[in-house]
């Protein structure tokens, strides 16, 4: 059963039911579910199927192609010298092919594309001069390094300019659809706990087929992360290991923007990071970008260079708070649940989660049709007589309207007080002073249980709850 996906998997049936060639490119976060989803979809419609391989040279590449060749039914295919070669193999696979529409997957397409390989002007080539020129092949590529396929295929200025006829970018899960995941895999868990789980895990497909049936949320985690035989033990660095030749910049940018949770600027983190602000770390954070692990967030009538830059990515955030250090305690989290370490992760981590549920809160204010720009705000006084202020997520609205969000997570009902009031206060009037905006500013409140009614409560316009984040 696939979960979700019905824009994706229509998608892909719509190139597999024309009657023109079809080049299809899928990216994503690593372990986001690429795979599955195609060989879910097509099953046993592939005339060709193969996957790059992982830190493999341009020799052992080719030699993995082969053999997928001659797995394919063409017994007789060469050693490969070249890639220009491989693709002539393919040729002959597909050639061989009685299927109506020849399906050719090539998943991890970023790992083959090895130094002085030449593998993309001969995987041009292959496509221009003959696929493309039929009416029955369907191309479908996937990389976990979605920069790859960025930078590679879409933003070629080369033989592949413009050949892409379908690109499907696969994000991870939304709480429905973990919680959808967690039915049909009969794991028996509340809201509150899912949400416990996605602020860890986020909505990483593989992460989530690792739970237990039987065990709680802190349970799992437990078990995953700090357990002796923990499956995500490793993971952090399995993750950027896969993705980058040179992963050292990039740990560097994602550990920085993990000490500072209200983000940083491109300028602030090159300095942190002892980098050139150049047009190589500007890639860097491009990269980043796409593979969904930073947020951007360009703040109206400021300068590009002012965005305010966050770490998005769940798993990561909470690798890098709680299990790094930590990992020789095996029991480490189940020991914490009640420390304020604990409280103090969560308040950060539902943050993230909100930010990955935007239209979700949208349809939750009755705005979901309405244009609007979605950011986190700061602002830092040059004086002692001023007060800062940081806003977690401002909806400025094309209607006129922007809400000021407050973003707040609780063990049950979270109690206004006169602190929450006269932070929020100073957060509208530094806003209304400093951002230039002249739309009316409302007050939400976005809780994990809600909001209890007390003397302070009629000081907001709205308050959403968890609950309707799983919309």
């Amino acid at each position: 059963m696939i979960i979700g996906r019905l824009e994706e998997i229509d998608q892909i049936n719509q190139a597999l039911n024309d009657n023109e060639s079809q080049f299809v490119a899928i990216y994503g976060r690593r372990r986001v579910g690429k795979t599955f989803l195609v060989r879910s979809v097509l099953a046993d419609k592939f005339t060709f199927q193969h996957s790059g391989l992982a830190n493999a040279k341009t020799k052992e590449q080719l030699k993995a192609f082969r053999l997928a060749i001659i797995g394919h039914g063409y017994k007789d295919c060469p050693v490969l010298t070249s890639w220009l070669e491989a693709f002539e193999m393919l040729k002959e696979v597909v050639r061989k092919s009685k299927k109506r529409r020849k399906v050719i997957f090539i998943d991890e397409i970023s790992w083959m594309d090895t130094a002085r390989s030449n593998f993309l002007s001969a995987f041009e080539h292959f496509w221009n001069s003959w696929a493309s020129a039929r009416n029955d092949i369907v191309l479908i590529i996937c990389a976990s390094a979605s920069s790859w396929i960025v930078n590679n295929v879409f933003r070629n200025r080369g033989g592949l300019h413009n050949r892409v006829t379908c690109q499907i970018r696969l994000n991870p899960f939304t709480l429905k659809e973990c919680e959808d995941y967690c039915k049909y895999k009969g794991l028996t868990l509340s809201r509150k706990q899912i949400l416990s789980l996605y602020m860890s895990l986020g909505g990483v497909a593989y992460y989530w087929s690792l739970l237990k049936k039987g065990l709680s949320a802190d349970q799992n985690i437990n078990r995953l992360f700090f357990a002796e035989s923990g499956q995500l033990r490793g993971e952090f660095d399995d993750l950027f290991a896969s993705l980058y030749k040179k992963p050292n910049a990039y740990v560097n940018v994602i550990r920085t923007l993990g000490t500072v949770n209200s983000g940083m600027t491109r300028p602030e983190i090159a300095r942190a990071c002892n980098i050139i602000n150049n047009g190589g770390f500007g890639r860097i954070l491009d990269e980043l970008t796409q593979c969904g692990f930073i947020r951007s967030s360009n703040i109206p009538g400021k300068k590009k260079k002012d965005a305010i830059i966050q770490l998005s990515d769940c798993y990561l955030f909470f690798y890098l708070k709680c299990v790094e250090g930590n990992q020789d305690n095996s029991t480490y989290w189940i020991d914490n649940i009640l420390s304020p370490l604990h409280s103090t992760w969560s308040g950060l981590a539902f943050e993230r989660v909100c930010f990955a549920h935007i239209p979700q809160i949208k349809h939750a204010l009755g705005i979901y049709g309405v244009a609007t720009n979605c950011y986190s705000w700061k602002y830092v006084s040059n004086t002692p007589d001023e007060d800062g202020a940081q806003i977690d997520l401002l909806l400025a609205r094309k209607d006129g309207i922007t809400n000021i969000c407050e973003i707040k997570w609780s063990k049950g009902k979270y109690v206004l007080d006169r602190n929450d009031i006269e932070n929020i206060t100073n957060k509208v009037n530094a806003y209304a002073k400093h951002s230039g905006s002249t739309n009316a500013l409302h007050i939400t409140m976005i809780t994990s249980d809600g909001l209890k009614q007390n003397m302070y409560y009629n000081e907001i316009q709205s308050e959403i709850c968890a609950d309707e984040l799983f919309l």
